[in-house]
C-alpha cells in the first residue's frame, strides 16, 4: 500500500499536476533530490500545493543537492 501511495505522489509531481509550473530540468534533476533527502509528509504537501516543506528540506540539505539541480533551480528562478 505504501508503495502505490508513494507511485501516485510521484507521478503526480512528474505529470506537473502540481500547481507550480516546475521547469522540466527542474523535475529532471531535483526529483531524485526530493526522493533522497525529503520526508514523505513534504513530497505529500507539495502535491497538494504547499511547497514550503521542500523548500525547507532543500535549504536544510544545501550540500548535498546536485549540481544539476542546483543550476536549474537557479536558472528557473533567474539567479
Amino acid at each position: 500500500m505504501k508503495r502505490i501511495c508513494l507511485l501516485a505522489i510521484c507521478l503526480s509531481l512528474l505529470c506537473g499536476a502540481e500547481a507550480h509550473a516546475y521547469t522540466a530540468a527542474e523535475r529532471q534533476y531535483c526529483w531524485p533530490e526530493v526522493m533522497r533527502l525529503c520526508s514523505y509528509g513534504q513530497i505529500a504537501e507539495a502535491t497538494l500545493g504547499h511547497y514550503g516543506g521542500i523548500v525547507a528540506c532543500f535549504k536544510a540539505h544545501r550540500r548535498e543537492l546536485s549540481r544539476g539541480c542546483v543550476d536549474a533551480i537557479r536558472k528557473a528562478h533567474g539567479k
